[in-house]
């Protein structure tokens, strides 16, 4: 304003006004159809959330305007607001109950959230007034699809091909559907009709190719990956989709092939960089990986996809230090890329430093709570270091926000096997299994699942599956070894393992799973052979050491397993397990000041492991140390307040010296809710209640804990202070004798005796 007064001089300052008001006078008039424009430009323009607030104030004007409600759920889906695009969707249905592009958009967000019978009627009440709709037809089948309606969706497909007999994609989902029926022959035929249609729609290659590989037909196959390349030279996806067939077939030449031919032809593309480098990633052979997307890098240094790929790439192929300094390049320029934060939280987990690594991941998902990466990265991290129940927390969120992530749904499948989850791991596995057919590690979790069930042929027919995906994967043959193992076959399984150990010379797991096998055959003079001889070629193995260790240790040499588990520490001083069993062999000489000095260096290194926690406060306890017992019972909880053995100790801890009855009472009861048939944690639980009064409580428990182990005299004794404080003096006079006579020590004996001397 004071810009127009300047050039205008003295006298003009009324008219400046007049103009100035002049210019602003349409301003109070702008209508909802302003609003839309600058909704719309907004949204050509990917700025979604000013789309959406132009939309807004669209509909601010006019509360009726349906294509508002519409802009404003494209606005904020793509925004990544799904909940708030739904809600407008809503809306714009009730203002506009007619409007066929609202009620199929609702019915896409319906099938994405899997509201799927929501979706089905979504698209039903389209049909009723358009029934000629080709998307309401879609919405239908995929509705029907999901739904496991194999037979209906193939009629909404077939209905659907008929509005659009030249579309590709129409095409390809009838010929999906017709396959997923066993109509192998009609589905053929579909995806021939779809590349008739457009040469140009990879799709229908990719499905025919695979369709062929099913019905054994790999000349037919190589074919149309041939005649799908020729038709799109640019399509990567058709190589690599190739190239695996052919690993997962043994042909690793002819794969190579396909994967120079892909170099040679988009060698400066670092689409194509990445996409090789990926691949190489999921073939479990890291350092080619690196190799290509390092090659991609220089090709686009900012690419920030090719960055985040590439220090996966470092961490799986153990180059740490470049990891950490590209992590450290990326965060220069992005303080707050998720990827990279994630990536560096889990090398300081790798390092030991697993608070650090949770403080980070907090702060993630507090800037992003719908971040997978993040939860999924913090249930690592937790699984590792021993707080399962906070680990399995983080799973169940990072699956709400990624449900169809193969590399979570991997992750949390093996978790909940550990746990013995065995009904939500089949669910999980089986999932995995379904999304990825031709990923060798989701058959071999399901195999993993199966064999724990006690289903032996189902989990061979995973293994042997996977055996057939990757071949050259030593994992796959020791999980057969298992099977063999699981049906009597202990020759076979050597052999597996045997050619574990010749596709990976260096496999530790395999070693240990082939000294195991001798062992159960009684032969420990072989056993020890085996592994004597791989330490002959690799004398700096620490983790064989341990395994010969654990051989020795078995045959009754504990001099010798002393040696082994020592040995394997000063050559690797990270290896926890060897610091367990060498504490164990310490304990069982009696030398718990050197098992106790042991087992704290193994927590050092798993400060988070509730069992190892719980195990140095035992020691403790043995040693009459209560106030040590109750510090390292306590870390256990804190690591997992959910770790019953703990929770039981801890409250035994509160009740032998007086401290807080309550809190005694509390953790007993944890503990009994944790491990309901555990004796011992009956006995501390009706001793809290002995200790509060509550007698009725506590005489049922000490009941039961007699009736299954009636010669454990302190049950008795505690059975006994019960019955006297209720009034039963008869009986509590017979269980202190009974105590007495099997051999009651201590302080409990005197007080036995002190009772007897009452109840005369």
């Amino acid at each position: 304003m004071a810009g127009v007064k300047s050039w205008m001089g003295q006298g003009a300052g009324v008219a400046a006004a007049a103009l100035m008001l002049a210019g602003c006078s349409h301003i109070p008039f702008r209508d909802a159809g302003f609003y839309m424009q600058r909704g719309n430009q907004y949204m050509s323009r990917s700025r979604y959330k000013d789309a959406s607030i132009e939309f807004r104030k669209a509909l601010q004007q006019d509360p009726h305007q349906a294509d508002a409600y519409l802009g404003l759920a494209r606005a904020d889906i793509k925004a990544g607001d799904a909940a708030a695009s739904y809600a407008a969707l809503r809306e714009g249905e009730r203002v506009a109950p007619r409007r066929s592009d609202i009620r199929l958009e609702l019915g896409q967000l319906d099938l994405a959230a899997k509201q799927i019978e929501a979706a089905e009627q979504e698209a039903h009440t389209v049909l009723q007034a358009e029934p000629r709709s080709a998307a309401a037809w879609q919405l239908l089948g995929a509705s029907l699809l999901a739904q496991k309606q194999g037979a209906a969706a193939e009629k909404a497909f077939a209905q659907l091909a008929q509005l659009q007999p030249r579309d590709a994609s129409t095409q390809v989902n009838l010929a999906v559907v017709q396959i997923g029926q066993g109509q192998r022959a009609q589905g053929e035929a579909s995806l021939r009709t779809a590349i008739a249609a457009d040469p140009h729609f990879v799709a229908a290659y990719l499905n025919l190719a695979k369709l062929q590989g099913l019905e054994r037909q790999p000349a037919a196959a190589a074919q149309t990956y041939q005649q799908g390349i020729e038709a799109n030279p640019k399509a990567i996806e058709l190589y690599l989709a190739q190239a695996n067939g052919l690993y997962a077939d043994n042909q690793t030449s002819g794969a190579e092939a396909v994967l120079t031919a892909l170099r040679q032809r988009d060698g400066d593309d670092p689409a194509a960089a990445l996409a090789l480098g990926q691949f190489y990633r999921r073939l479990g052979q890291p350092r080619r990986a690196v190799a290509e997307l390092e090659h991609g890098r220089q090709l686009a240094p900012d690419n920030r996809d090719v960055q985040h790929a590439l220090v996966n790439a470092y961490l799986q192929a153990g180059q740490t230090p470049q990891a950490q300094a590209l992590i450290h390049a990326i965060l220069h320029e992005a303080p707050r890329d998720v990827a990279a934060r994630v990536a560096e939280a889990r090398i300081a987990a790798s390092e030991g430093h697993s608070d650090a690594a949770v403080a980070e991941l907090r702060q993630v998902i507090g800037d992003d709570p719908e971040s997978a990466a993040g939860h999924f990265a913090l249930a690592q991290v937790y699984a590792s270091s021993g707080s399962f129940s906070l680990a399995q927390a983080e799973f169940a969120q990072a699956r709400t926000q990624a449900p169809d992530d193969g590399a979570i749904l991997l992750a949390a499948a093996r978790f909940e096997l550990s746990q013995q989850n065995l009904q939500s791991a089949n669910t999980t596995a089986s999932r995995l299994a379904q999304l990825e057919p031709n990923s060798a590690a989701a058959q071999m979790t399901l195999g993993e699942v199966r064999l724990a069930q006690g289903q032996v042929p189902a989990a061979m027919a995973q293994f042997q599956l996977a055996k057939k995906l990757a071949p050259q994967d030593p994992v796959v043959y020791q999980r057969l070894a298992t099977v063999d193992m699981a049906t009597g076959q202990a020759a076979a399984a050597a052999r597996d393992l045997e050619t574990a150990m010749r596709v990976n010379p260096h496999d530790d797991p395999a070693l240990a799973q082939l000294a195991d096998v001798w062992m159960q055959q009684k032969q420990p003079a072989a056993a020890q052979r085996r592994v004597a001889a791989y330490l002959a070629a690799n004398p700096g193995d620490g983790h064989a050491h341990e395994i010969l260790g654990a051989v020795l240790d078995k045959e009754g040499n504990r001099g010798g397993a002393e040696a082994e588990f020592t040995h394997a520490i000063q050559l690797e001083p990270a290896l926890v397990v060897s610091y367990l069993q060498l504490g164990r062999t310490y304990q069982e000489e009696n030398r718990n000041s050197e098992a106790l000095a042991v087992y704290q260096k193994a927590l050092a290194l798993r400060p988070k492991f509730p069992p190892l926690a719980t195990l140095i406060g035992n020691l403790y306890l043995q040693a009459g140390d209560m106030a040590n017992a109750r510090r390292y019972f306590q870390q256990a909880l804190d690591a997992d307040p959910d770790f019953g053995v703990a929770a039981g100790n801890l409250a035994w801890v509160y009740l032998h010296t007086g401290q807080n009855v309550d809190m005694a009472l509390s953790l007993a009861q944890r503990a009994k809710q944790e491990l309901p048939a555990v004796d011992s944690i009956d006995d501390t639980l009706a001793l809290a209640y002995y200790k509060k009064g509550i007698y009725a409580d506590a005489l049922p428990l000490l009941r039961s804990c007699i009736a299954k182990e009636p010669a454990v005299p302190e049950y008795r004794y505690h059975l006994g202070l019960a019955l006297a404080a209720s009034g039963n003096r008869t009986e509590a006079r017979a269980q202190f004798q009974q105590a007495l006579q099997l051999k009651l020590q201590g302080a409990d004996a005197q007080q036995a005796n002190v009772w007897l001397a009452k109840l005369k």
